[in-house]
């Protein structure tokens, strides 16, 4: 088995830790002259610790078993059912479609109504599914694999890697608790409608529909409780809970913020274009005064003459002889 691989080099790991973390420390009280009392004082010290990280070591895949077990036995114990599995959620979807093609027929839109919800019904469980394997895999890997950390706690230097995979067991193991206790109480409710579903038109859709606000409702739920729950251990959870109830809020936000955004966009346009138009203006004004005075330049010396004479003469111009 892969465990006895890892915990050799976890081993390693260790021992080279505690033999670097000794010399230091039993070091440091040669040079300052402790005495006897200091010595063996410091001497149970590291032998509590480095036994207790030790222990640890050796008994870790066990250990995090019967923390993730005696965490699911928790879960089925609170919702009074048997511990579930991904196969369970999986089952119920397949058991809703399979009854809902029963009535189908492809002259009756209310038919095909309720063959698309029993899809999207089928797709919300499966997500659930694969999130609750997704825990039990997690949770198998870490329980293994992530023994390897545990060598770290061969020094006080290096010890809170060890303890974060304490931390982490504690936290998977209250994740699925928290998923196993919605779903077996989603499932009950999805049970209980699919027992009444009735394959008679309007009533169907009616049923139908009602399952995937319920299906629904446990997808959201599944995504936000578990990790929630989660990070009371590793303290992740603080600030956590106030982001639970703000789906819809979040959603009318980010639509509103769209919104401003494309209101000043077009006024930011607007305003754009409005200038440019002042500009363009102003430009073809300015040619024209240019255009006329080139005109007024090329013009005879008499005609020059003659337009500067000819408001004092009743408005008359006078032609050259």
């Amino acid at each position: 088995m892969w465990v006895s691989h890892i915990k050799v080099y976890a081993r390693n790991l260790f021992f080279a830790l505690v033999i670097i973390s000794m010399v230091w420390n039993f070091g440091q009280m040669v040079f300052r002259y402790a005495n006897i009392a200091e010595f063996f004082s410091e001497l149970i010290r590291f032998l509590v610790f480095t036994g207790l990280f030790l222990w640890f070591l050796e008994n870790a895949p066990l250990m995090s078993e019967a923390i993730i077990d005696s965490f699911r036995q928790l879960a089925g114990d609170a919702s009074g059912t048997r511990v579930m599995y991904p196969d369970d959620i999986v089952s119920i979807a397949y058991n809703i479609v399979k009854k809902a093609c029963k009535a189908f027929s492809i002259l009756d839109p209310i038919s095909i109504c309720t063959i698309l919800l029993s899809f999207v019904v089928m797709a919300l469980l499966c997500t659930i599914a694969i999130n609750m394997l997704l825990i039990i895999v997690s949770a198998w890997i870490l329980a293994y694999a992530g023994v390897f950390f545990l060598g770290f706690g061969g020094s006080r230097w290096t010890s809170d890697m060890a303890i974060n995979y304490l931390k982490t067991v504690l936290a998977t193991g209250a994740s699925m608790m928290t998923m196993l206790l919605l779903v077996s109480l989603g499932e009950k409710m999805l049970q209980e409608y699919y027992n009444s579903l009735a394959l008679n038109g309007d009533k169907t859709v009616d049923e139908m529909l009602i399952m995937f606000i319920v299906s629904l409702t446990l997808f959201l739920l599944v995504e936000k409780l578990p990790p929630m729950v989660a990070g009371i251990v590793t303290g992740a959870s603080i600030g956590m809970s106030t982001s639970v109830g703000s789906f819809g809020a979040g959603a009318a936000t980010g639509a509103g913020m769209t919104a401003v955004t494309m209101l000043k966009s077009g006024v930011a346009r607007t305003m754009m274009t409005g200038g440019s138009a002042v500009r363009a203006f102003r430009t073809g004004l300015a040619n024209r005064e240019a255009n006329a005075a080139r005109a007024v330049d090329n013009l005879p010396s008499w005609a020059k003459a003659q337009g500067g004479n000819s408001g004092g003469e009743n408005g008359g111009s006078k032609l050259p002889k």
